[in-house]
Order: C-alpha cells, then structure tokens, then sequence
C-alpha cells in the first residue's frame, strides 16, 4: 500500500466516524420532540376537530358540487360531535360562571359554523361555486377566532 491509498483510507474512515458521530447527535437532539409527541394524546373533540379540518381542506379545493356538498355534510357531522364536547382549557377553569360563560361562548362559536357550512352545503347543492368559495373563505377568521379562544398555547 502506497501513502496515498493510506491516506485516501484514513480519509474514508474519517468520514464514517462523522457519519456516525453526526447520527447520534442528531437522534439524541430529536429524543425530547418524540417524546413529547407521545405524550399528547388525541382527545374526542381533537378528533373531530381533525375531521372537520379535513373536510374544511377538501371543500377548499373542491370544483365539483356534488363532492363538495358531500365534504359539506362530513363537516357538519363532525361539528355536531364537537358540539357535545368542551375544550380542555374550558374544562379545566374552576370558577363555575366563568366555566359557564366560557361554555356558552364555545356552544354560540359552534353552532354559528354549524350553520355556515349549512351555508356551504346550500351554495354548493345550487351550484354555485363563487358563493361556496366566498363561504369557506370566511371560515378561516373564524377557525382562528375560535382557535385564540380555546386553544393551550404550546
């Protein structure tokens, strides 16, 4: 074996350490991320609330109108299971009038995207896809509205 080889040899082996080396580092950085993410778990209203979001997403880019109508109702459904639940920072508030307040207020938000994607479903059974779009479109202050409201910060 020549000095080059050897050096090319060394170089390659080198390499390998810091391959693995940079592996390591990495995996012991994401161990916490991991970690918390398996401690989140998935409520009921979470759950629902995923449907709904994934109903919200497919009416967005939905041109036909029977399709959308159909995406329309899913959400519906899944309001109407939200509806039954509380979101975890209104369960966990100890004053009772506050909890009641917080309550209604949660039920009131609810029940006002209930009707819209009624709305929605309505604009898409007429065909008319300008009004769905404008409809969904609206629904996005009010998913940020309700998310400030209700949501922990992470």
């Amino acid at each position: 074996m020549n000095w080059k080889d050897a050096w090319v040899w060394r170089n390659d082996q080198r390499m390998q350490y810091r391959t693995i080396l940079m592996g390591c580092v990495a995996a012991v950085m994401c161990a916490p991320m991991v970690s918390k993410a398996e401690e989140k778990k998935e409520t009921p209203l979470g759950k629902e609330m995923h449907a709904m979001n994934d109903a919200y997403k497919a009416m967005r880019r939905e041109k036909d109108p029977v399709k959308g109508a159909e995406e329309a109702r899913e959400a519906q459904a899944a309001v109407l299971k939200c509806l039954q639940e509380l979101p975890s920072t209104v369960s966990e508030i100890a004053d009772p009038d506050a909890k009641a307040k917080a309550s209604v207020k949660y039920r009131t938000m609810i029940a006002k995207l209930y009707i819209s994607f009624c709305e929605i479903e309505d604009a898409y059974m007429a065909k008319d896809l300008a009004k769905a779009e404008q409809l969904i479109g609206s629904l996005r202050e009010a998913k940020k509205e309700g998310h400030d409201a209700f949501m922990e910060d992470e």
